[in-house]
């Protein structure tokens, strides 16, 4: 059982809304760039650098959910998460630095080709 405090279920509503906008915009636009940035801000609570830890795991877990909502039901769900961790943390250790994360953050959201 989970209990979000409102902040968190406002973290969760607003990572919907910037993969929405990163998904729509262009990959070395700079106002894509703003968007990735931000995302990556507001999962990076404590502010070290990285989305570590309890971040990680909201984070991919707010990925997987917007990737399946495009791609729809034909995939699984763990494959899905497998496939969002390895392009998000290509090195596997977990932490998602913002330069993984604007390497592979238009791979995963263009897998549905749009």
């Amino acid at each position: 059982f989970l209990v979000l405090t409102a902040n968190e279920s406002h973290t969760m509503g607003n990572a919907q809304k910037l993969l929405k906008k990163i998904d729509s915009g262009k990959e070395g636009d700079a106002k894509t760039d703003k968007q990735v940035h931000k995302l990556f801000k507001s999962f990076d609570k404590d502010g070290s650098g990285q989305i570590e830890g309890q971040e990680f795991q909201d984070f991919i877990g707010e990925v997987v959910k917007y990737v399946k909502s495009e791609l729809g039901s034909e995939y699984e769900e763990e494959a899905v998460r497998n496939w969002v961790k390895a392009w998000l943390d290509p090195n596997g250790n977990c932490k998602i630095t913002f330069e993984e994360l604007n390497a592979g953050i238009h791979t995963v959201l263009n897998a549905d080709g749009d």
